[in-house]
């Protein structure tokens, strides 16, 4: 089962390079936050500039009582 924010979208990070220019602003989310904070890491050293890591991932946006989809 996957967790997914309502209205993101479930990429790998070859597809943001590709896809997403670096000026705009991503967000990066996991279960946790600790595999997001490696993906931004990457992404700031590969010239984007507006990096945003989802603290404590998605499992900290679900307890805070936003909503998730399951797919």
């Amino acid at each position: 089962m996957t967790r997914m924010i309502p209205g993101g979208q479930r990429l790998n990070i070859d597809v943001l390079l590709k896809d997403i220019p670096s000026n705009q602003p991503v967000l990066i989310a996991c279960l946790t936050g600790q595999r997001s904070f490696i993906a931004a890491q990457q992404l700031i050293q590969r010239g984007y500039c507006q990096v945003y890591v989802l603290k404590g991932g998605l499992m900290a946006w679900q307890r805070a009582g936003y909503s998730v989809w399951l797919t």
